[in-house]
């Protein structure tokens, strides 16, 4: 847990980023120091984690998120969608929970879907970027 002292308040870690965060230092998990995006090789090194068949055929990890991946509901990790409501629409949270439950990416399924029906009531954690880190 990267700032215990916002998930112990029980605040909304966006909005706690974007009102306090961003002037105390502190870093969103996908931004440098500078809020510039994180290096784009490790993100690519994720997106070939994440897609075992892309990595296979040898495609540029890039090139494949912009030609086909999109359109198929991939996810490039270095992309963050937030939604108060709707984890089902946080790229970041689904890409991390297959990175931490590494059985349920390499059977190849629905990370959300897998949380709900399965995950939950395993004790994994959800790491969805609307609520508390």
């Amino acid at each position: 847990m990267i700032n215990k002292d916002v998930a112990k308040a029980g605040l909304n870690a966006w909005n706690h980023y974007q009102l306090y965060g961003k002037k105390e230092g502190r870093i969103w998990p996908n931004l440098t120091k500078n809020n510039t995006p994180v290096n784009n090789k490790i993100n690519a090194q994720l997106y070939l984690l994440l897609n075992k068949d892309v990595a296979k055929v040898g495609l540029n990890a890039w090139n494949h998120y912009q030609t086909y991946g999109k359109n198929e509901g991939r996810i490039w990790p270095n992309l963050i969608i937030v939604s108060d409501n709707n984890s089902t629409n946080c790229g970041i949270s689904s890409a991390m929970y297959l990175i931490l439950n590494n059985d349920v990416a390499e059977a190849g399924l629905n990370a959300w879907s897998h949380y709900q029906s399965h995950g939950k009531n395993e004790g994994r954690i959800w790491p969805g970027c609307s609520s508390t880190f």
